[in-house]
Order: structure tokens, then C-alpha cells, then sequence
């Protein structure tokens, strides 16, 4: 890593006619680098985890979803924005996710 002379900021490796010079990217002074650079980087290979289904991990109730007609849905509740001061109550059917909210 090579700092500019005349402002501090990290040069930055350029090519200028064919021959490799370093280049402060603030002022725009340059000088011609005399040994090789290489610009390498490394990553770190991480696992990746597979889902294959979905997991849900709210509770259910006996409810009719009123798209398929299944009897059994996910429930949650949650406050509204500006507008709706009161809470309500939120349901997703088990069988074909369709979403309704209830207050």
C-alpha cells in the first residue's frame, strides 16, 4: 500500500500507456511503480442452508379461510399505522396462505 506524497490519501495502482503508474485518486499526483503489483482478495466460502419447507411458527385456530373454505389458520395480531389506533387480529390459511385481517 503506497500513500500519496503530497496529500496522505492511499494511491491507487492505474495503467497508463501500457505501463502500471500509481494514481492519488484526491490530488492526481502519479508515479510510475517499478515493481509488479498484484491485487488479490480473498473470500471466506460460507455454508448454505437449505430450506425445503416452509416453517411457520405461529399459532393456529379453527377458522374458516374465506377463499378455499379450509377450516384452520395461522393467527397473529399487530397494531396498525397512523391511522388504525386499535389492534387487529391477522389470519393465514393453512392450506393456501390467503391472508385476511379481522379487528
Amino acid at each position: 500500500m503506497h500513500f500519496c506524497k503530497h496529500c496522505g490519501t492511499v494511491m491507487l495502482p492505474a495503467r497508463k500507456k501500457g505501463k502500471i503508474h500509481l494514481v492519488c485518486p484526491s490530488c492526481g499526483y502519479s508515479e510510475r511503480k517499478r515493481t509488479e503489483t498484484r491485487l488479490t482478495s480473498k473470500q471466506k466460502q460460507e455454508g448454505i442452508t437449505i430450506v425445503e419447507k416452509d416453517i411457520i411458527n405461529l399459532p393456529k385456530i379453527a377458522k374458516i379461510c374465506p377463499k378455499c373454505g379450509f377450516r384452520k389458520a395461522y393467527w397473529w395480531s399487530a397494531q396498525g399505522g397512523k391511522e388504525e389506533i386499535s389492534e387487529a387480529l391477522y389470519y393465514r390459511c393453512v392450506k393456501c396462505g390467503y391472508v385476511w385481517k379481522e379487528e
